[in-house]
């Protein structure tokens, strides 16, 4: 988990809320972009995300880890990081995140749920293999574009 290079009360206390989490956070926790899994990803299907991400105007995502935490923990580490944006990488974290929020986070789709939009899927991993689903998540992820700030 990277601590912010800022310092004052509101990012001492984000920080501070995180550490419980911090084994199952990769990356700046003020990333405008999480990236939630279930299962550990390749290099290669990390760095795709991380260009597509940066191919939206927001470069360094972090990665939560959700697997090893109850739906509490997931429901309390997302919004300990406050991220605008969720890309959820496997139907696993999808399932993870529908019980923490009680609203369907749906693979393969783009949605809102609790005042973020989401782009799912059912393994963003497996599809990098194949042409037609890596332009469709790609389609999807730049939907996303619309939850960041304007000069992303």
């Amino acid at each position: 988990m990277k601590k912010p290079a800022k310092n004052n009360m509101y990012e001492e206390a984000k920080e501070k809320s995180l550490l419980a989490f911090a084994a199952a956070i990769d990356g700046d926790i003020d990333a405008e972009v999480c990236v939630v899994v279930s299962l550990p990803l390749s290099e290669e299907a990390v760095t795709a995300l991380r260009a597509a991400c940066a191919g939206i105007g927001a470069p360094d995502p972090v990665f939560l880890q959700a697997s090893s935490l109850d739906r509490a923990s997931v429901f309390s580490a997302v919004e300990g990081l406050d991220p605008l944006v969720l890309v959820v990488a496997d139907e696993g974290a999808a399932a993870l995140l529908t019980e923490a929020y009680r609203e369907p986070f749906v693979p393969d789709s783009f949605g809102f749920a609790f005042g973020r939009l989401y782009a799912a899927f059912s393994s963003f991993e497996s599809d990098l293999a194949d042409v037609r689903l890596k332009q469709r998540d790609w389609a999807l992820l730049k939907k996303l574009k619309q939850g960041l700030p304007e000069n992303s």
